[in-house]
């Protein structure tokens, strides 16, 4: 005889009984959800956003739009590649997450090595790339090849833009 379990509402302990009922989320969970969607709409968190659009040129935050993609993909590919046994796909795939993360943290901050280590960062996912299409036939590494090319191209823009800025800035007066 097979038995069956329900899940009590308040305790969520599983008891002998008739069958297994999905529940609705609890009201708690609901308003943790809505407190998420509530802050992005509050105007503190609107207003961040609007100066974080001011300050910073279109060709940098699309930069740090493909980097973080470019790091998040590079992170599940990774957990891929160590899932399937592939070590060396991991590496590299992990080699890409740290070099983007580290170009976004120094564009977002308007460092001046964001330039150098930029290029740097350019020539590393290059070599990534060249790696990484041995691989072409594994379904995330195709994506994180796509990523990269649109990411190399970004970078490229952004720093060209941080060079156009930083010979603007007026120097200080004496």
């Amino acid at each position: 005889m097979s038995q069956q379990y329900t899940q009590q509402p308040q305790t969520g302990q599983v008891q002998q009984g008739q069958s297994y009922q999905t529940q609705q989320p609890t009201p708690a969970y609901q308003a943790q959800t809505q407190q998420g969607q509530q802050a992005q709409q509050r105007p503190g968190v609107q207003m961040a956003t609007q100066g974080y659009r001011q300050s910073v040129s279109q060709e940098v935050q699309q930069a740090v739009n493909d980097l973080d993609h470019l790091e998040t993909l590079s992170e599940w590919v990774k957990s891929r590649a160590t899932e399937r046994g592939r070590p060396r796909i991991a590496a590299r795939a992990d080699d890409l997450a740290e070099v983007a993360h580290l170009e976004k943290n120094l564009l977002l901050r308007d460092s001046p090595f964001a330039d150098p280590i930029g290029q740097a960062v350019q020539q590393t996912i290059q070599q990534g790339v060249q790696e990484l299409q041995q691989h072409a036939g594994e379904p995330e590494v195709q994506e994180a090849l796509s990523q990269a090319q649109q990411t190399l191209s970004t970078i490229e823009q952004a720093i060209g833009r941080v060079q156009q800025f930083g010979q603007q800035t007026p120097v200080a007066q004496q």
